[in-house]
């Protein structure tokens, strides 16, 4: 193990030191770990939310409580996008120029926003946002948006391009002053850019991304070979800030009809309910084990407490909290075991699958926010929690040695800014 920690650490702290020293990626980790506090109660909303409990259900739905609570989850977790390009921009203004970095946020919001469609109400006329792209599903844009705000704001800050005032005028209305000709740029460049794209067959910056994803992965099906592709893809556009959505679901009818075909009857390994209860025991990425090395080993105090506030989330496998509080997202140090411990976890069962270990799946898919260990048996009995309980040291052990070396560039980060 000592050797395999020398290797990780030979490599992957250089790397991530020189990610770190990227203006652009530092900005973009900083910004996402500024949504930690947002992250944090927009789990708990959707974990109290998401409870299958059918006595619960019936007194949080009856007494307006689940209202509330998926409420607070649209407008933190689901908003996650929305307050990414803000932070990023601002992160990057208030780091490399002497601007306080709010106006450049404030107009990545808008930039943002005006590459995001609008919908029309059809009985009243009236416009709205959808919440499809203000979540993780829009955050490559969002990151994208708020980099090229900041460079050209940055640009103009650094030419002197602003609207002076004369002396005695006071500061927060110079302040106001002076981005109003990057806004003007600004804006105007992203208006021409949604424009753009309203006239082609995508109608947005998003669903171009998206479909370019997609396009590709069309003719997989229900193979091992086909599951670890899924899988590869879905952790590396993870880890670019890209919601796995976008590789998920080309084959999320093909899994699904798969699981209606077990429940008539049929004798398929691969169905919906299948990858969803033991690719990610935790969340994307099999995180569990990882946060319980964050809750039990870890030295950094970041880390500690990044433990004890996603663990809970984690057994109902929801895990945004680390995704983007450590972030993993642009995380050198995470990329390999996030994007492979949900590959080995998949090749176990199908194995295990194969030679009757493991029965075959029900085709029952699986309410979001089902417990971990229930998910297993309502899927494949007794066998499939045992499974489950397996595969949490199994994401020990994978994360463990990426894990020791983090926790301890961690560490000398926070010697460092104490």
């Amino acid at each position: 193990m000592e050797k395999i920690m020398s290797i990780l650490e030979k490599y992957l702290t250089p790397l991530a030191a020189k990610m770190q020293a990227n203006k652009i990626l530092s900005a973009i980790s900083k910004g996402l770990m500024m949504t930690m506090p947002i992250l944090i109660v927009g789990s708990l909303a959707t974990l109290l939310s998401s409870v299958q409990i059918t006595a619960y259900q019936t007194f949080i739905t009856e007494s307006g409580i689940k209202g509330i609570l998926d409420v607070i989850a649209d407008f933190t977790t689901n908003s996650l996008a929305l307050y990414s390009v803000f932070t990023i921009a601002y992160s990057f203004v208030k780091n490399e120029t002497k601007d306080n970095g709010i106006s450049a946020g404030l107009l990545s919001i808008v930039s943002f926003l005006t590459l995001t469609p609008q919908l029309i109400i059809e009985e009243t006329g009236a416009k709205a946002i959808g919440m499809e792209w203000l979540g993780a599903k829009g955050l490559f844009t969002a990151m994208f948006v708020s980099i090229v705000v900041s460079l050209i704001y940055k640009f103009f800050l650094e030419r002197d391009i602003v609207i002076k005032m004369p002396d005695g005028v006071p500061q927060f209305v110079v302040d106001s002053f002076t981005g109003i000709i990057p806004t003007v740029v600004i804006v105007a460049i992203f208006g021409a850019i949604a424009m753009i794209f309203k006239m082609t067959d995508y109608g947005s910056i998003h669903s171009l991304i998206y479909a370019l994803i997609q396009k590709p992965l069309s003719g997989l099906g229900t193979t091992l070979s086909a599951v670890i592709i899924i899988y590869i893809l879905e952790g590396l556009v993870w880890f670019v800030g890209i919601h796995a959505i976008a590789v998920a679901i080309v084959v999320l009818p093909i899994w699904l009809a798969a699981g209606a075909e077990n429940l008539a009857g049929a004798s398929n390994i691969v169905t919906w309910g299948w990858v969803n209860t033991f690719a990610g025991v935790g969340g994307a990425g099999g995180t569990l084990g990882l946060i319980l090395l964050f809750l039990w080993k870890a030295k950094s105090e970041k880390n500690k407490s990044i433990g004890k506030l996603s663990v809970i989330p984690s057994l109902f496998n929801i895990n945004e909290p680390v995704v983007f509080g450590v972030p993993i997202v642009l995380n050198p140090y995470f990329l390999i075991p996030f994007v492979f411990t949900p590959v080995i976890s998949l090749i176990l069962a199908y194995a295990f699958t194969t030679i009757g270990i493991l029965p075959i799946t029900s085709g029952i898919s699986v309410p979001a926010g089902t417990p971990i260990i229930i998910s297993g048996y309502l899927t494949a009995g007794w066998r499939g929690s045992l499974f489950q309980l397996f595969l949490i040291p199994l994401g020990i052990l994978l994360y463990y040695p990426f894990f020791k070396v983090y926790d301890k560039a961690s560490v000398e980060q926070e010697e460092i800014d104490s």
